[in-house]
């Protein structure tokens, strides 16, 4: 199913959450949500579930304007970050729970709660309660719960938030592999830029109540419509008035064509990574990132010198934006 979002605005007294939001996603489709938290995230995503109602614009799921249709009626499958399971129920009845609400045949019901947890690999805790499992089985058992109803639209607001970093880097990869076998149109919400990175078929970057951009992880990232979308989807740093991604800067021994002049106050190696922090002869501050290989070469030493450039396809980044008149 396809979702089309039309100048949505949603006010909360004096704040404005939703400010003309506008989007379009493809049936089958993997979306994320990306950006700050309070910026209207979780908004637009209860908005499209029908949790929330739009002060202004509509609500299209399938080509069918759904703007004041309950949400028990929209087909939509949804997963909070803050997932609360039935403690007094099993993993196999947490899961039956919306079939059983929905007066499914007894057999149906057994059938697909078997399905489902094979699905999300949970077949062998099936007799568990919630209590018995880790983080991340809670979670697989939630979307377990959400999709036994068959829903045509998958929203996932901030699913793995609570879980830690290995955890959540494992579920991104089952996710993504979920989803492929599915084809369920689905919306993430997260303000982790790697997940939705990794994840999205598309990623539509929100600030302010707005949406700053919307495109595939490649494009927003190689070709950002503005300063923000620049610096919130990866890190940046200053040189010669623009923001320059520090991959694109040039560290070299010696002077070349366009080169200033820079000392080496900090070289810091992070896994395969080194961050090469300079000063700059007018005083600016800047750092790069190289391959630790490359930085061997150079003989980097606190205190020493070098010479930086921007790379042609950095500065033709940096410029993106000003070339879109933004």
């Amino acid at each position: 199913m396809d979702i089309s979002v039309r100048s949505v605005t949603k006010r909360y007294g004096t704040v404005t959450a939703l400010d003309g939001v506008s989007l379009e996603v493809q049936s089958g489709s993997l979306t994320a949500l990306l950006g700050p938290s309070g910026d209207g995230k979780s908004t637009l995503l209860r908005v499209i579930a029908g949790l929330d109602m739009p002060d202004l614009g509509s609500i299209a799921i399938g080509g069918n304007d759904v703007t004041r249709v309950p949400a028990r009626k929209r087909g939509i499958g949804f997963c909070f970050q803050s997932y609360a399971p039935f403690r007094h129920l099993t993993v196999a009845e947490n899961v039956a729970f919306g079939l059983k609400v929905r007066r499914r045949p007894r057999a149906e019901i057994r059938s697909k709660v078997a399905e489902m947890l094979e699905l999300v690999r949970l077949t062998e805790q099936a007799k568990r309660f919630p209590a018995q499992l880790s983080g991340g089985q809670v979670q697989r058992m939630a979307l377990a719960r959400a999709l036994a109803i068959e829903p045509a639209v998958l929203l996932l607001d901030e699913p793995f938030g609570a879980l830690d970093a290995q955890v959540r880097k494992d579920l991104r990869v089952w996710l993504r592999g979920l989803h492929d076998q599915l084809h369920i149109t689905t919306l993430l919400v997260t303000h982790d830029r790697e997940e939705a990175m990794e994840v999205a078929d598309q990623v539509a970057v929100i600030h302010g109540g707005r949406i700053e951009q919307v495109g595939s992880p490649l494009d927003v990232y190689d070709q950002p419509a503005n300063d923000f979308v620049l610096t919130f989807l990866g890190p940046a740093t200053r040189f010669d008035d623009r923001w320059i991604r520090p991959h694109d800067i040039v560290v070299d021994r010696r002077p070349g064509p366009g080169s200033r002049q820079a000392t080496v106050e900090r070289v810091v190696a992070i896994g395969f990574e080194v961050r090469v922090h300079m000063l700059l002869g007018d005083g600016d501050r800047i750092w790069a990132q190289l391959p630790r290989a490359e930085a061997a070469e150079l003989e980097l030493t606190s205190g020493g010198r070098a010479w930086v450039r921007v790379r042609q396809v950095g500065a033709e980044l940096a410029a993106s934006g000003e070339a879109a008149g933004l």
